[in-house]
């Protein structure tokens, strides 16, 4: 969902950019290592600890790797001021690509896992890390608060009212929990419509703005 942070998950832990990558919105798993040690990173703004074999807890901090042992945890509690977080390991999860892609769509059943979430005590295989050449990286990301989102209009933009149409470039709105893969639902000022919006389906491009009639 954030391809930045995704890819720059990866580059700390020397993979392909686009090794897959365990995503977690708002609220993330507790994972305990078993059998040898890994290097991984997380990026988003994330609150998360590590929980050392010797009962020591480290707090976690985003965009730098660190070295996770045997029987030490992972504990990632929650994003904050975001939605989304990526987890990254060197070398990769070892999960198979459905068509080309490690990403699960739990609501159609489709890609790995059977199209399922990882669930509670269920095991995640890790390719082999190279742990003995471990060096430690950081990078200094600061994600701004404030964006701007440029807007083109589409084909059915004149089948909005004027006022509409201010509304939708001068009022705010905001992301809701209903927000999933396939989009985020937004929640604000209602866009009236002048013409029949009973309009053939047809297909959409990333980062399309839908209007529910």
């Amino acid at each position: 969902m954030d391809q930045r942070i995704f890819i720059l998950s990866n580059a700390l832990v020397n993979n392909d950019l686009n090794e897959g990558t365990l995503e977690f919105a708002y609220q993330g798993p507790l994972l305990k290592l078993k059998n040898g040690s890994v290097n991984f990173a997380i990026t988003g703004n994330v609150n998360f600890n590590i929980l050392r074999e010797n009962s020591t807890i480290e707090e976690g901090k985003c965009y730098q790797n660190y070295l996770l042992k045997n029987e030490d945890q992972i504990d990632i509690i929650s994003t904050k001021n975001s939605v989304f977080g990526y987890l990254a390991i060197e070398g990769g999860f070892e999960i198979e690509k459905v068509w080309d892609s490690y990403s699960i769509n739990n609501k159609a059943k489709i890609g790995p896992n059977d199209g399922e979430k990882f669930s509670v005590g269920e095991k995640i295989y890790i390719k082999k890390s190279k742990v003995e050449n471990f060096m430690e990286k950081k990078i200094d990301y600061k994600d701004s608060l404030e964006k701007s989102i440029r807007v083109i209009k589409g084909t059915n933009f004149n089948y909005f009212s004027e006022e509409a149409k201010n509304k939708f470039f001068k009022d705010e709105y905001l992301v809701t929990n209903l927000s999933d893969r396939m989009g985020m639902r937004l929640e604000g000022s209602k866009l009236e419509n002048i013409v029949n919006t009973n309009i053939k389906s047809e297909g959409l491009v990333k980062g399309v703005v839908q209007v529910p009639a």
